[in-house]
Protein backbone atom coordinates (compact mmCIF):
# COMPACT_ATOMS: atom_id res chain seq x y z
CA UNK A 1 0.00 0.00 0.00
CA UNK A 2 1.42 3.36 -0.83
CA UNK A 3 0.06 6.40 1.28
CA UNK A 4 0.78 9.84 -0.51
CA UNK A 5 2.60 12.52 1.50
CA UNK A 6 1.77 15.66 1.29
CA UNK A 7 5.56 17.25 1.17
CA UNK A 8 4.86 20.65 -0.34
CA UNK A 9 2.12 21.18 2.29
CA UNK A 10 4.81 20.04 4.97
CA UNK A 11 7.62 22.19 4.06
CA UNK A 12 5.97 25.09 3.83
CA UNK A 13 4.22 24.39 7.32
CA UNK A 14 8.13 23.58 8.91
CA UNK A 15 9.08 26.96 6.74
CA UNK A 16 6.03 29.20 8.09
CA UNK A 17 6.79 27.60 12.18
CA UNK A 18 10.26 28.25 11.96
CA UNK A 19 9.96 32.14 10.71
CA UNK A 20 7.32 32.64 13.51
CA UNK A 21 9.55 30.78 16.33
CA UNK A 22 12.71 33.05 15.17
CA UNK A 23 10.28 36.17 15.11
CA UNK A 24 8.81 35.38 18.58
CA UNK A 25 12.33 34.75 19.91
CA UNK A 26 13.77 37.85 18.65
CA UNK A 27 11.32 39.76 19.96
CA UNK A 28 11.61 38.37 23.49
CA UNK A 29 15.14 39.20 23.24
CA UNK A 30 14.99 42.91 22.42
CA UNK A 31 13.57 44.89 24.33
CA UNK A 32 14.54 48.61 24.12
CA UNK A 33 14.67 52.17 25.99
CA UNK A 34 11.29 53.57 26.66
CA UNK A 35 11.02 56.92 24.97
CA UNK A 36 7.87 57.61 26.43
CA UNK A 37 7.57 58.85 29.58
CA UNK A 38 5.30 56.42 31.21
CA UNK A 39 5.30 53.63 34.76
CA UNK A 40 2.17 52.76 34.83
CA UNK A 41 -1.58 52.98 31.94
CA UNK A 42 -4.59 52.71 32.36
CA UNK A 43 -6.29 50.34 29.01
CA UNK A 44 -9.55 51.13 27.72
CA UNK A 45 -11.14 47.88 27.26
CA UNK A 46 -12.29 46.84 23.38
CA UNK A 47 -14.68 44.47 23.31
CA UNK A 48 -15.05 45.26 19.45
CA UNK A 49 -11.98 43.07 19.51
CA UNK A 50 -12.74 39.93 18.73
CA UNK A 51 -9.22 37.94 19.66
CA UNK A 52 -9.05 36.72 23.41
CA UNK A 53 -5.24 36.88 22.41
CA UNK A 54 -4.62 41.08 22.54
CA UNK A 55 -5.31 42.63 25.86
CA UNK A 56 -2.85 39.45 27.50
CA UNK A 57 -0.44 39.82 25.03
CA UNK A 58 -0.56 43.78 25.06
CA UNK A 59 -0.32 43.88 28.71
CA UNK A 60 2.51 41.40 29.22
CA UNK A 61 5.23 43.03 26.80
CA UNK A 62 4.68 47.06 27.91
CA UNK A 63 5.27 44.91 31.48
CA UNK A 64 8.53 44.32 29.89
CA UNK A 65 8.98 47.40 29.48
CA UNK A 66 8.63 47.94 32.90
CA UNK A 67 5.09 49.56 32.52
CA UNK A 68 2.20 48.41 34.75
CA UNK A 69 -1.38 48.44 33.48
CA UNK A 70 -5.09 48.17 34.53
CA UNK A 71 -7.88 47.80 32.50
CA UNK A 72 -11.06 50.29 32.45
CA UNK A 73 -14.53 49.81 30.81
CA UNK A 74 -15.43 52.46 27.99
CA UNK A 75 -16.74 55.46 29.47
CA UNK A 76 -15.52 54.55 33.18
CA UNK A 77 -11.96 55.86 32.95
CA UNK A 78 -10.42 56.12 36.68
CA UNK A 79 -9.61 59.37 37.24
CA UNK A 80 -5.91 58.75 38.43
CA UNK A 81 -4.61 57.18 35.41
CA UNK A 82 -0.80 58.57 34.55
CA UNK A 83 -1.92 57.88 30.74
CA UNK A 84 -5.20 55.92 29.28
CA UNK A 85 -4.07 53.32 26.01
CA UNK A 86 -6.74 52.28 24.00
CA UNK A 87 -6.66 49.72 21.08
CA UNK A 88 -8.18 47.95 17.79
CA UNK A 89 -7.01 45.24 15.94
CA UNK A 90 -8.85 43.00 13.43
CA UNK A 91 -9.09 39.32 12.53
CA UNK A 92 -9.18 37.56 9.48
CA UNK A 93 -9.86 33.85 7.98
CA UNK A 94 -7.46 32.01 6.15
CA UNK A 95 -6.85 28.50 4.90
CA UNK A 96 -4.36 26.88 6.88
CA UNK A 97 -2.41 25.12 4.50
CA UNK A 98 -2.64 25.68 0.96
CA UNK A 99 -4.70 22.57 0.17
CA UNK A 100 -7.43 21.61 1.90
CA UNK A 101 -10.75 23.38 3.75
CA UNK A 102 -9.18 23.91 7.24
CA UNK A 103 -9.49 27.74 8.03
CA UNK A 104 -8.06 29.64 11.06
CA UNK A 105 -8.88 33.29 12.24
CA UNK A 106 -5.07 35.16 12.75
CA UNK A 107 -4.89 38.87 13.93
CA UNK A 108 -4.46 40.60 10.40
CA UNK A 109 -3.92 44.21 12.22
CA UNK A 110 -3.82 46.35 15.39
CA UNK A 111 -3.27 50.34 16.61
CA UNK A 112 -2.65 51.71 19.61
CA UNK A 113 -2.92 54.93 20.71
CA UNK A 114 -1.32 56.36 24.11
CA UNK A 115 -2.89 59.37 25.99
CA UNK A 116 -2.53 62.27 28.37
CA UNK A 117 -4.99 64.16 28.87
CA UNK A 118 -6.48 63.99 25.52
CA UNK A 119 -3.56 64.56 23.43
CA UNK A 120 -1.69 61.73 21.79
CA UNK A 121 1.91 60.77 23.54
CA UNK A 122 2.77 58.05 20.81
CA UNK A 123 1.33 55.13 18.73
CA UNK A 124 2.18 51.93 17.57
CA UNK A 125 0.74 49.31 14.81
CA UNK A 126 1.15 46.31 13.28
CA UNK A 127 -0.18 46.86 9.64
CA UNK A 128 -1.94 44.74 8.21
CA UNK A 129 -3.28 43.38 4.68
CA UNK A 130 -0.17 41.58 3.49
CA UNK A 131 0.37 38.36 2.03
CA UNK A 132 4.01 37.46 3.67
CA UNK A 133 4.55 34.17 5.17
CA UNK A 134 4.62 36.31 9.19
CA UNK A 135 0.76 37.07 8.36
CA UNK A 136 -0.06 34.08 10.13
CA UNK A 137 2.85 34.65 12.95
CA UNK A 138 1.05 34.56 16.73
CA UNK A 139 -0.66 38.00 18.17
CA UNK A 140 1.47 37.93 20.79
CA UNK A 141 4.09 38.34 18.15
CA UNK A 142 2.25 41.21 16.42
CA UNK A 143 1.48 43.04 19.39
CA UNK A 144 4.68 43.13 20.81
CA UNK A 145 5.81 44.77 17.41
CA UNK A 146 3.24 47.35 18.02
CA UNK A 147 4.16 48.07 21.39
CA UNK A 148 7.79 48.54 20.75
CA UNK A 149 7.26 51.09 18.48
CA UNK A 150 4.32 52.33 20.89
CA UNK A 151 6.92 52.55 23.43
CA UNK A 152 10.63 53.01 21.83
CA UNK A 153 9.40 54.47 18.67
CA UNK A 154 10.47 51.67 16.57
CA UNK A 155 9.19 47.88 15.72
CA UNK A 156 12.67 46.08 16.52
CA UNK A 157 12.83 47.38 20.76
CA UNK A 158 15.99 48.28 19.91
CA UNK A 159 17.23 52.32 20.87
CA UNK A 160 17.40 54.14 17.33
Amino acid sequence: MIVPIPVRELVEGARLGAAEIASATDKEREVGVKKVDVRSVCIELNPQVGDEEVLPALRARMERYGVTSRVFDAGTEPSDCNAVLSYTASRTWEKVWSAGDETRPYLDSAFLSLRRGGKILATGAYPGGGKEPGRKAATGVKISYAVDQLLSGNPSGTAQ
